[in-house]
């Protein structure tokens, strides 16, 4: 094999290896959440991280901001689901990607038992050789107590909050 195509398969594999890395990344990010481990969630971001969602409801920007919503606001029994999942490496830049991320959850909060469809918008980094999550937008299609689930889809003000309900984040002509 010359040294051209030893060095293309090189970039290949590790190419793979990044690629299995994020969704691994992905992955734990839904056990922090279920479990409710908040040592594991600090691992998941960059020191100065955000989570947020598109209208700026909620929006944690840092490390410690993103584990207190963790602690505080999603402290509470959940079941994540990931489905299909994009990944798109910055061409100039070897440690940053994006992502889109499709998911269903499952959560109970003092209020009730809720349904939800979400996808993540994340932009990734290696940072110190470990990929993490630089930002993290959730975008819901619906977040809706279990037994309002029929139906949900055919009105705008899909997700429920403790201050009340708000427009489905997606799609935009709905």
């Amino acid at each position: 094999m010359s040294t051209a195509a030893a060095d293309d398969l090189s970039k290949r594999i590790q190419r793979l290896e990044d690629i299995e890395a994020i969704r691994r990344l992905v992955s734990r990010y839904a056990y922090a959440m279920d479990e409710n481990d908040l040592d594991l969630t600090r691992e998941l971001f960059v020191q100065n991280g955000s989570i947020r969602w598109p209208d700026e409801f909620l929006h944690a920007e840092g490390i410690d901001a993103i584990v207190n919503v963790f602690r505080n606001r999603f402290a509470h029994p959940s079941f994540h689901v990931t489905h299909d999942h994009l990944i798109d490496f910055d061409p100039d830049n070897p440690d940053r990607a994006t992502g889109l991320l499709f998911a269903h959850a499952e959560a109970y909060r003092d209020d009730g038992h809720y349904v939800v469809a979400t996808r993540y918008r994340d932009v990734y980094v290696r940072d110190e050789g470990v990929w993490r999550f630089a930002e993290r937008i959730f975008e819901h299609l619906y977040f809706v107590p279990a037994e309002e689930y029929p139906g949900t889809l055919g009105r705008r003000d899909r997700i429920v909050t403790p201050a009340g309900r708000r427009e489905a984040h997606w799609p935009d002509d709905a």
